[in-house]
């Protein structure tokens, strides 16, 4: 399949921005998501451009998106709450055209919406129709992607906690007419010696404080083991940890926000699907 694809905004019309920058987002997104897609057997057309101005900038989406002569054209986008209508700003949601007949385009965004929501463990609100200028001017079936809210915080929580490898694979298996399940139906929780992430989930049980049960526990600015160490604690030494866990690298990653306002994570002890003695973290 040939697929255009583009980055929302540009660096002087930005689009939306509170707890994550719409524009420094959906670029980073993009930049992923093409080696993926190729990776995947597709070619693809970045229609990103900088133009100076909101409409100029769209106008050139559509016209390299459609001078490409792609099968299917992708916007990425993060959304902003300020005018949900239900008042529920959290999730992920895709548009298509109101008035499309493509199969393609409503069958993609539907499986998008629900892969990436999956993916990042947030509320899907599903495919909608819409008059978006891209949509309505592309000459290909167009989806429309608003991966989750700028201004939400637990959106932002699980944006930073998802691998790229999660993000890019619901797009790619979208477009390849899958649905990734959000968790596999009868495959058995994976070993301690598991490595990769896995995705982070949302545990009312989880946060609280937890006390330090190694002599050194290393504190990193995202879940892996080959994040930057950016403090440490102490045996003794307590943290309060947030809702949100992430399982990667063999391991359970807590989090919770520094003084400056970043995600911290710290291994809690080695995934084996419940507390253990040896954990590097035990609740106080």
């Amino acid at each position: 399949m040939k697929i255009a694809i583009a980055g929302g905004h540009s660096k002087k019309a930005p689009g939306a921005s509170k707890y994550l920058d719409e524009y420094a987002c959906d670029r980073a997104y993009v930049a992923k998501l093409i080696p993926a897609l190729i990776s995947a057997g597709h070619v693809v057309v970045n229609c990103s451009n900088e133009k100076a101005d909101q409409s100029s900038e769209l106008a050139e989406e559509v016209r390299l998106a459609n001078e490409s002569g792609a099968d299917i054209f992708v916007a990425i986008h993060f959304n902003d709450g300020s005018g949900d209508p239900d008042n529920n700003p959290t999730g992920t949601e895709t548009w298509i055209y109101e008035g499309t007949k493509s199969d393609l385009a409503k069958n993609v965004a539907k499986k998008m919406s629900a892969n990436v929501a999956n993916a990042l463990g947030v509320r899907d609100r599903g495919a909608k129709g819409g008059n978006f200028y891209v949509l309505r001017k592309t000459s290909m079936p167009a989806v429309l992607l608003e991966v989750c809210f700028v201004d939400d915080k637990d959106d932002e929580a699980a944006y930073n906690a998802t691998s790229w490898a999660d993000l890019t694979n619901a797009v790619v298996q979208a477009l390849a007419g899958n649905v990734v399940p959000k968790e596999p139906s009868s495959s058995p929780k994976p070993a301690a010696s598991t490595s990769g992430a896995k995705g982070s989930k949302v545990d009312g049980k989880f946060g609280g404080t937890y006390r330090c049960n190694a002599s050194k526990l290393n504190v990193r600015d995202r879940p892996s083991t080959s994040g930057a160490v950016v403090a440490s604690y102490s045996k003794g030494q307590t943290v309060v940890l947030d809702d949100r866990y992430t399982i990667a690298d063999g391991y359970v990653w807590g989090q919770y926000t520094a003084y400056s306002g970043k995600k911290r994570y710290v291994a809690v002890g080695k995934h084996t699907g419940k507390p253990e003695a040896s954990d590097y973290l035990v609740k106080a």
